[in-house]
């Protein structure tokens, strides 16, 4: 039986993803912030289930890359907030995604002592 979690986070996008074209204009939905709105929630999907088992977190991963890859395969992934992440999305590598998003907080941190190093400098 599938994760309980696996289960709502799923459940969810997929709810707003079917709902989406009764709420905003077509044009929308076919842009830029809308691909970059889904790739964002695709990671924060993952990040979701990072305590689950491997498992559940690869399955979610493929249906999110084979959804992605099914009705956008030329799409440009640019402007998303973890390049990486989209990018195992793309090529799908469930390995990529995990570690991009298993180093994401460390990251941040480097970025954040980097910045302030250099406004002290």
């Amino acid at each position: 039986m599938p994760d309980q979690g696996l289960c709502s986070t799923v459940y969810m996008t997929d709810l707003v993803l079917r709902r989406a074209p009764q709420w905003v204009p077509a044009e929308w939905l076919e842009g830029e912030a809308f691909f970059r709105l889904l790739l964002e929630q695709f990671y924060l999907n993952h990040r979701r289930l990072m305590g689950q088992p491997m498992e559940c977190r690869k399955l979610l991963f493929r249906m999110q890359s084979a959804y992605l890859n099914g009705l956008y395969p030329g799409r440009r992934l640019k402007g998303c907030a973890s390049p990486g992440y989209a990018r195992a999305l793309r090529h799908p590598c469930f390995e990529i995604a995990e570690l991009t998003v298993r180093l994401d907080k460390p990251m941040k941190l480097l970025t954040r002592i980097h910045r302030r190093l250099g406004q002290m400098i």
